[in-house]
């Protein structure tokens, strides 16, 4: 039986401010296929009034072997990779995912230096080629959950890292190779991250790393933090200066800094705190006073009376005989005519000494 004529439907798309026409050639057995990806419902199925999302590249399904991988030296199929291709095998280009051979031809090739993996004349920088900047996000998720729906860009190559972006419903992707971003950025822009459906995401090249933009704050933020702990440690060596002079001041100007005198008085006792007053203390010789040695050596010695010790004869009398009370046999007391000190001698066998020998007479006799 001969098959039914296809219908050309038009189907308008709505992206921002921009709306297109697409047609596309469904037939009615096209309605009761089974094995559809989920969320993607043929046309006329649904919801009526509803906007059917656009076509998306199911890389599992869809992949397949074109005439571009026979003649070699192909680029990947753009349409294809925006899920639009009509060619099917009999493709130009390629209906596959990038692989080492891309990768290799956007590194060590001149064409990776000028064209991209579909073909077309590259516009961007070979620094910022591997990341994607995603917008269209869901505003009220974590960055848990934005990073989780990013990962799902894994589905077009590896991955190295994903972060939520600081705007609500913003995200960055970085891939491995560059040749997988360039497809990525084909595949998803305009296009829901799940398959079930969803707000359609915005996938564009980042011309900054916010990798280096982070590094850059921190920076700022460390060069800020020290000249802040350098201005308060001036501030704080400059207090305790000025607390310093306020102290050595308020000190000067105290009374009992200058013993007890102000003004004039002060200055004329060198205020108390002049070179004469670290001078050491000299003894000085009043007139009738006997100055001796001893004397001489510490001032201030009391005698017997409680005053200073008088060197005349009659008291060398008095401490010579004081000192020669019960001493032991052969031992005489004399006092010495140059300090006044009293010392003990020992005839028999010429020994003298300043302490008093033990012992008296009357134990001298006993112990015999």
């Amino acid at each position: 039986a001969p098959k039914a004529p296809l219908d050309a439907q038009a189907q308008t798309v709505e992206k921002g401010k921009t709306a297109w026409t697409l047609k596309s050639a469904l037939g009615p057995s096209r309605h009761a296929m089974s094995d559809l990806p989920p969320g993607i419902d043929a046309v006329g199925t649904g919801d009526s009034g509803a906007v059917p999302a656009l076509p998306r590249c199911w890389p599992e399904v869809d992949t397949q072997s074109t005439a571009g991988d026979r003649r070699g030296g192909a680029w990947i199929c753009l349409a294809w990779a925006r899920g639009a291709c009509r060619d099917g095998a009999a493709c130009v280009n390629l209906h596959r995912l990038p692989s080492v051979v891309e990768e290799q031809r956007m590194a060590f090739s001149a064409d990776g230096i000028d064209y991209d993996i579909f073909g077309r004349r590259r516009t961007s920088s070979v620094d910022a080629a591997c990341l994607l900047f995603v917008t269209g996000l869901d505003e009220a998720a974590s960055q848990r959950e934005v990073r989780a729906s990013l990962e799902k860009f894994s589905e077009w190559g590896a991955l190295l890292r994903t972060w939520a972006g600081v705007a609500p419903g913003t995200g960055f992707v970085r891939f491995r190779s560059r040749a997988c971003a360039q497809f990525a950025s084909e595949a998803m822009d305009g296009r829901p991250i799940d398959p079930e459906g969803g707000p359609a995401l915005r996938v564009t090249f980042s011309n900054s790393d916010p990798e280096q933009q982070r590094a850059i704050h921190s920076r700022q933020l460390a060069l800020r933090a020290a000249e802040e702990a350098k201005r308060r440690r001036d501030a704080q060596h400059d207090l305790y200066e000025r607390l310093e002079a306020e102290g050595r001041a308020a000190k000067a100007a105290r009374p009992e800094a200058n013993g007890g005198r102000e003004g004039p008085a002060a200055a004329a006792c060198g205020g108390g705190g002049g070179p004469e007053a670290a001078q050491p203390a000299v003894w000085e010789m009043t007139p009738g006073e006997v100055v001796t040695p001893v004397a001489e050596e510490y001032p201030g010695a009391e005698g017997p009376s409680g005053g200073e010790a008088p060197l005349t004869p009659q008291w060398q009398q008095q401490q010579q005989a004081a000192a020669a009370t019960e001493l032991p046999d052969g031992w005489v007391s004399g006092v010495d005519p140059a300090t006044g000190a009293v010392y003990f001698h020992h005839a028999p066998s010429g020994r003298s000494q300043w302490e008093r020998p033990e012992g008296t007479r009357s134990q001298d006799r006993d112990a015999g």
